[in-house]
C-alpha cells in the first residue's frame, strides 16, 4: 500500500497572502488591458477567479489596489536597486548611471505598469483632492507615485 501525499495546509495568513498576490496579478492584467479609469473591481475579481468580496477584504478601494500593483511591480524592485546602489563604493556618477539603467530596465520590463502610472498621474491631476489623500497614504515610504502626486497636487491646486 502506498501512502498518498496530502497537500500542505496553508495558514490563514498564507491563504490571505496568496489571495492578495492573485488579486495584484489580476489587477495588473486588467489595468493594462482596460486602463485604470475604465477597469472595474468586478473585472479584477473575475480575472483572479475570486469574488468581489475577496477584493474588498484585501484592499480598501480600486486606488488602494492600484497602489499595490505599482508597489509590487515598480516601487519595491526599485527600492532594492536603490539600496544596492547606495551601498556601493561607486562614484556618484557611476551610481547615477546604474540607477538610470535600472530604471530603464524596470520600465521596459513593466511597460504596461509604467504606462498605468502615467495614466494615474492624469487622474490625480484631474482630481486634486485625491492627490493630497494619496500622498499622505503613500508617504510612509518612497514611491514613484507619491513623489509624482506631491508634484501634481502643487500643480493642480
Amino acid at each position: 500500500m502506498t501512502q498518498q501525499e496530502t497537500p500542505e495546509r496553508l495558514t490563514r495568513e498564507e491563504k490571505k497572502a496568496r489571495t492578495r498576490a492573485q488579486l495584484i496579478d489580476a489587477a495588473a492584467t486588467v489595468f493594462a488591458r482596460r486602463g485604470f479609469v475604465a477597469a472595474s473591481l468586478d473585472e479584477v475579481a473575475e480575472e483572479a477567479g475570486l469574488t468581489k468580496g475577496a477584493v474588498y477584504s484585501n484592499f480598501d478601494s480600486k486606488d488602494d489596489l492600484f497602489q499595490a500593483v505599482m508597489d509590487d511591480r515598480l516601487n519595491e524592485p526599485m527600492l532594492h536597486v536603490a539600496d544596492d546602489i547606495l551601498g556601493s563604493t561607486d562614484s556618484f556618477q557611476e551610481q547615477a548611471m546604474k540607477g538610470a539603467r535600472a530604471f530603464t530596465d524596470a520600465v521596459e520590463r513593466e511597460r504596461d505598469v509604467y504606462l498605468l502610472g502615467i495614466e494615474f498621474d492624469v487622474y490625480v491631476a484631474r482630481h486634486p483632492e485625491y492627490a493630497a489623500q494619496f500622498f499622505r497614504s503613500a508617504s510612509t515610504g518612497f514611491s514613484f507615485e507619491s513623489s509624482r502626486c506631491s508634484s501634481l497636487s502643487r500643480i493642480s491646486t
